[in-house]
């Protein structure tokens, strides 16, 4: 049993790299499975695909007996099944005899097509939670290799360099720094580790100074189709929580209390007077425990049925009223994302 009092946070290094991929790869894969779970298990969503696959069941059964139907009628006139299937005239024909439509009720009532349709409604079933499933996946595919075409591609020059990466790009080819005032970066990046393994990593979290990459996130904003004009500047006093993250095996252990708390600090000590974040309501540890910690509801945005962003808020310069009504409003916080009954 590890000793609570034996985790250490110290800064990033790129001996971590390794360790803090697989460390976010995991967490973002187990997010990942729970959406899935949430999905098929959540009463609506279960109903909803039972309706899909009752429906395709009933517009294949009615498919098979209209075609037995159509077979019948031509074996009485003497034409082959391929003459009828061209002939629409003599198809409409055959679905408006009473005989025809008695055959198909009867057919329809038949065991054989009463286990047909539930083999086929087994089977759209099946598909269609596998194809949920797949989806989630191949998603949390795409967003982790986002990830690391971002600020996870080099962690050193994107949260520890003193001047943004995107504004030393600004220099002219004779090393002199152009008319645009370099911005300097406050954002870090730290590791949980025990202080007799510093080498283990347990977790990990990142301080984002998103002034210091406006330009990235303009960028990814329009990456993302979005037009420039609707992109908002970020304020100088913003600063985002990111990349938060245990590893499952030190879990429970309040590493990621620590980790937040060392944000905290460092995030007053340099200035800043919010701290913000998004993340889904699907992680629903992670949310209890930002909420918990002192994150407030801006907003949620609905983005798919199965896939909900909560931002939330920070504020480091609190006055003891407003942490109280931090509190007060946890409950109610919890209770709207469905994490409290």
């Amino acid at each position: 049993m590890i000793d609570k009092s034996a985790i250490r946070i110290r800064p990033y290094t790129e001996a971590d790299r390794d360790q803090v991929l697989e460390t976010l790869f995991l967490g973002f894969t187990t997010v990942g499975d729970r959406i899935f779970q949430k999905t098929v298990r959540h009463r609506t969503t279960a109903l909803s695909i039972l309706a899909k696959s009752l429906t395709y069941t009933l517009v294949l059964e009615l498919l098979l007996v209209t075609l037995s139907a159509v077979n019948n009628s031509t074996t009485r006139t003497g034409k082959g099944a391929g003459g009828v299937l061209e002939d629409f005239r003599t198809l409409q024909e055959a679905l408006m005899e009473p005989t025809t439509i008695q055959g198909m009720v009867g057919q329809f009532l038949k065991p054989s097509f009463i286990l047909l349709g539930a083999g086929i409604t087994v089977l759209v079933t099946l598909a269609t939670v596998y194809s949920i499933y797949s989806s989630n996946q191949k998603d949390t595919q795409i967003y982790f290799q986002g990830c690391l075409e971002e600020d996870l591609g080099d962690i050193v020059a994107y949260y520890q360099k003193d001047v943004s990466p995107v504004e030393k790009q600004d220099k002219d080819k004779t090393g002199n720094r152009s008319a645009t005032t370099p911005k300097k970066n406050r954002s870090q990046f730290w590791v949980a580790c025990l202080e007799s393994h510093p080498q283990l990593v347990l977790g990990c979290i990142s301080l984002d100074d998103v002034a210091a990459h406006a330009e990235s996130l303009l960028s990814k904003h329009i990456k993302q189709g979005s037009p420039a004009s609707t992109f908002e500047q970020p304020s100088e006093f913003d600063a985002e929580l990111r990349r938060l993250s245990v590893h499952p095996n030190y879990r429970r252990l309040g590493v990621a209390k620590l980790l937040m708390q060392t944000l905290k600090d460092s995030a007053k000590k340099q200035g800043f007077k919010r701290v913000i974040l998004s993340t889904t309501i699907h992680q629903s540890e992670a949310l209890v425990g930002y909420i918990r910690f002192g994150f407030e509801r801006e907003r949620l945005v609905k983005f798919t049925e199965f896939f909900t962003l909560w931002y939330g808020q920070l504020k480091l310069n609190a006055t003891a009223k407003e942490i109280e009504e931090q509190k007060d409003n946890q409950a109610l916080y919890l209770k709207e994302v469905g994490l409290l009954n």
